[in-house]
C-alpha cells in the first residue's frame, strides 16, 4: 500500500507540474519542450528500459553477481545514449533542436534511466521507505530545479537541464541505500548479457514503439505546424495519458504482489488465472474513467488548462482519449501477466 500511496502522490505531483511548466513556458516555448521531452524519453526506452525490465525479472535478493551485472548494464547502457545521441548531432540529427537543449535531453534520458531503474530496485527488495525517499527527493529538487526555472526564464533547455539534474541528484543521494556491491571492473558474461537482452526485447520494442509515434507526432506537428501548435498538443496528450496510465500502473502495483504470490504458492496456471482477474478489474476502472473525463472534459479545461492552450484543448483530447484508454489497459496487464 506504501507503493500505491507513494505513486498517487507522485502521479499528481507531475501532473500539476506539467501544468505549471506548460503555463510558464507558453505554447510555443512548451511546444519546443514537449519535443525534447518525448525524444529523451525515446532514448530512454532504447537504451535503458531494458536494464529496469531485467530487474523486475531476474534480481530476487540478496544476488550480489546479478546486481553487479545489472549494474554495469546500466552505466554502459548510459555511456552508449550519450555517445549514439552525441554522434546523430554531429551527424545532422538534432530534430531542430540546439546543442545545448540536445545535450540537456541526452542527459534527461540517461538520469530519466537511472531514476526508473532504482525504483524498480526499491521495489523488488520491498524497501518501501527508500523507495518513497527517492520520489519524494526528485519531487521535492524538481519544485525549484523545473518548476521554478520554468516561471524565473521560461526556456526549454533550462528546463530539460533541471530534469536532469533532479533525477541525478535523486539517484546519487539514493544509490547508497539501495546498493548490493560495488560495480565490477570487468564486463559481465556475454551469455548473461544474452539472456536478459532477450527477456526485455519485446517489452522494449512495445515501449519503443509507442515512444517513436510520440515523438514523431509532436515533431512533425512543430516542423508543419510551428512550436505553439505542437505545444497544444502535447499537453492535451500528455493530461489524458498521465491521468489514465497512472491508474492503470496503481492497478498493477496493487494486484501484481499478489499474483506473484499466488504462481509462486500454486503454480503458473493459478498466476494465469490471477492475471486475467487483474483484465477484467483494469478494464472495470479504466472504462469508467474514461467516461467520466469525457464527461467532464469542459469543466476540466476551464478549471485547470492554461488560457493561452484551450482553444484545441478539447478537440485534440476528443481524438486521442480512446487510444490512450486501450494503451494503459494494456499497459497494466503486459505487466502483470509478464
Amino acid at each position: 500500500m506504501t507503493l500505491a500511496i507513494t505513486f498517487i502522490l507522485n502521479s499528481l505531483l507531475n501532473f500539476a507540474f506539467g501544468l505549471l511548466i506548460a503555463k510558464f513556458l507558453g505554447p510555443a516555448a512548451f511546444g519546443i519542450y514537449a519535443v525534447a521531452f518525448s525524444l529523451a524519453l525515446l532514448l530512454n526506452s532504447v537504451f535503458t528500459e531494458w536494464t529496469r525490465h531485467s530487474v523486475v525479472r531476474f534480481y530476487l535478493p540478496p544476488a550480489p553477481n546479478m546486481r553487479q551485472t545489472l549494474d554495469w548494464l546500466l552505466l554502459a547502457s548510459m555511456l552508449a545514449m550519450a555517445v549514439v545521441g552525441t554522434l546523430a548531432w554531429w551527424l545532422g540529427g538534432g530534430f531542430g533542436l540546439s546543442l545545448w537543449l540536445l545535450l540537456a535531453t541526452i542527459a534527461a534520458g540517461m538520469f530519466g534511466g537511472s531514476y526508473d531503474y532504482l525504483q524498480a530496485v526499491a521495489r523488488i527488495r520491498r524497501d518501501n521507505r527508500a523507495y518513497a525517499r527517492l520520489v519524494a527527493l526528485r519531487n521535492g529538487l524538481s519544485i525549484p530545479l523545473v518548476v521554478g526555472i520554468a516561471w524565473q526564464f521560461g526556456d526549454p533547455t533550462l528546463v530539460m537541464s533541471g530534469i536532469a539534474a533532479s533525477a541525478s541528484l535523486a539517484v546519487v543521494l539514493i544509490w547508497r541505500r539501495l546498493s548490493e556491491a560495488p560495480l565490477r571492473s570487468a564486463a559481465p558474461a556475454v551469455a548473461d548479457v544474452s539472456s536478459l537482452a532477450r527477456y526485455a526485447l519485446p517489452l522494449v520494442a512495445a515501449s519503443m514503439l509507442y515512444a517513436i509515434m510520440t515523438f514523431l507526432n509532436r515533431w512533425m506537428m512543430a516542423e508543419w505546424f510551428g512550436s505553439a501548435e505542437a505545444g497544444k498538443f502535447a499537453i492535451a496528450a500528455d493530461i489524458g495519458f498521465k491521468l489514465l496510465c497512472s491508474t492503470s500502473t496503481v492497478i498493477e502495483l496493487l494486484l501484481l504482489p499478489a499474483t506473484i504470490a499466488i504462481t509462486e504458492k500454486d503454480g503458473l496456471q493459478a498466476g494465469h488465472k490471477r492475471a486475467a482477474l487483474t483484465i477484467v478489474i483494469g478494464l472495470a476502472l479504466m472504462a469508467p474513467l474514461t467516461a467520466g473525463y469525457l464527461l467532464t472534459l469542459p469543466a476540466f479545461e476551464h478549471l485547470l488548462v492554461p488560457d493561452a492552450f484551450r482553444d484545441s484543448f478539447r478537440q485534440y483530447t476528443l481524438f486521442l482519449l480512446p487510444s490512450f484508454m486501450a494503451l494503459s489497459l494494456a499497459q497494466a496487464c503486459f505487466n502483470v501477466l509478464l
